[in-house]
Formats: structure tokens, C-alpha cells, sequence
């Protein structure tokens, strides 16, 4: 099992809902168009495989505080900390149409995400899964706005520190 903290310092730890998956959904757009007869569930496996079998394609794990509901994403050699915004910008999906965009399962719904798109495409399943939010990220990678099914914004959160983990367990074994 693994375990982690949140920035605010609140315990995190794999064998609850604190892990969450995070995938880009142009990656599935491309996907899709490449292999046009690949079904999921039926040939190479779930949804995780695809972006496994593209060695450009990051597959990201996020862990989420239910405290205090900051993130921490642990990508190459870094650690990224996200704060959940007190006050959210006036915006809408329309002004952030450019930055990329996420779908993200906690660990507990991913099994019923599977279960959905058994035989279907990857686009097919992201486009017709009832998400309860989809995801827009900033272009800098500072900002995530999520925004519900009919396109209002639901919550959003600010990079608050980037760690690198080398530096970081030196300090430890000074």
C-alpha cells in the first residue's frame, strides 16, 4: 500500500477512494481513429491499455484529499499540489474551449466505468459515460476547472507547489 499526504498535511493512502484516475480525452479522439475496430473489454483489455500501448501517452494517478479536497499528482520526478478554490473565476466552457481537456474516476467508480464500455470504442465510452464532471486544464498546468454535464463550472483548483522528489529525499537522508 501505498501512502502520501495532502499539502495540508492529512494522511492519503491507496487502499481507500483517494486514488483517482486522470485521462486526456484527445488522446482517445486519436486513439479511436487509429484503430477504428478496437472494442474495449474484448481485445487488448480496459481502457488504461490503450494509453499504455502509446509509449507518448502518460497515464496519470491522482490522489485526492477528502478533508480538505486538494490533489497531489505525482508525475516523472515531481510532486504537484493543487488547492481546491475558495472563490471560483467568472468563466465559462466556452472561454477555456482551448485548454485540454480530463475525465477523472475515483478508484471506486472506475469498476462501473469498465463495466460501461464493455465492447464499445474509447470515444464511445467518453462521450456517453454520465461523468459527473469533465475537466479543463490551463495550458501552464497551474489551473483545473470542472465543469458539470450541462457546462456550468463546479468547483476548480490552483497549483500551489511543485516538489522535486530527488531534492526532496536528499533533505530527508541529510
Amino acid at each position: 500500500m501505498a501512502k502520501t499526504s495532502c499539502p495540508n498535511g492529512h494522511g492519503l493512502w491507496d487502499g481507500d477512494d483517494t486514488l483517482v484516475w486522470v485521462f486526456r480525452t484527445k488522446f482517445f479522439y486519436k486513439y479511436t481513429e487509429e484503430n477504428p475496430r478496437f472494442l474495449l473489454g474484448l481485445e487488448m483489455g480496459e481502457i488504461y491499455d490503450c494509453v499504455d500501448s502509446d509509449p507518448e501517452e502518460k497515464e496519470y494517478f491522482c490522489w485526492y484529499c477528502d478533508e480538505c479536497k486538494a490533489l497531489v499528482f505525482f508525475v516523472d520526478k515531481y510532486r504537484y499540489e493543487y488547492l481546491r478554490m475558495a472563490d471560483l473565476p467568472e468563466t465559462t466552457l466556452d472561454d477555456v474551449k482551448e485548454w485540454e481537456e480530463y475525465i477523472a474516476l475515483h478508484n471506486s467508480e472506475f469498476d462501473r466505468f469498465v463495466d460501461f464500455y464493455e465492447g464499445k470504442t474509447p470515444v464511445w465510452a467518453i462521450e456517453n459515460y454520465p461523468f459527473q464532471c469533465k475537466y479543463r486544464v490551463s495550458p501552464d498546468q497551474k489551473t483545473i476547472l470542472a465543469f458539470n454535464q450541462a457546462g456550468n463550472i463546479q468547483f476548480g483548483y490552483q497549483q500551489s507547489k511543485i516538489i522535486d522528489l530527488k531534492e526532496a529525499l536528499n533533505r530527508i537522508n541529510m
